[in-house]
């Protein structure tokens, strides 16, 4: 599955975790409580990897609908530029089919 850097920070990483209770449960005995943080996306220094054919062809996209509407708007202020973002993916469980 691949995301948009703002749908991937919406996702829990399973290897992202960390104990809250790890003084309890380290002098008292207590059950570990562990908690997922969130994905970090393109900064996860283990694991994200950009999509680059996919995202080749959605600039591609964003790029003709534009050429339509280029005698009116300039490409940085283009709504299709600003829709537009790249995505990538997880890479710790492979490349996504």
């Amino acid at each position: 599955m691949t995301l948009t850097e703002e749908e991937a920070y919406k996702q829990e990483c399973p290897f992202k975790t960390f104990m809250v209770n790890e003084e309890a449960a380290l002098r008292h005995g207590q059950v570990p409580i562990y908690v997922h943080q969130s994905c970090a996306a393109s900064h996860c220094k283990m694991a994200w990897r950009w999509a680059t054919e996919e995202n080749d062809g959605r600039l591609e996209e964003a790029r003709s609908a534009w050429a339509k509407d280029r005698d009116t708007v300039r490409l940085s202020d283009s709504r299709h530029m600003k829709e537009w973002a790249p995505v990538g993916y997880c890479g710790l469980a492979g490349r996504p089919e």
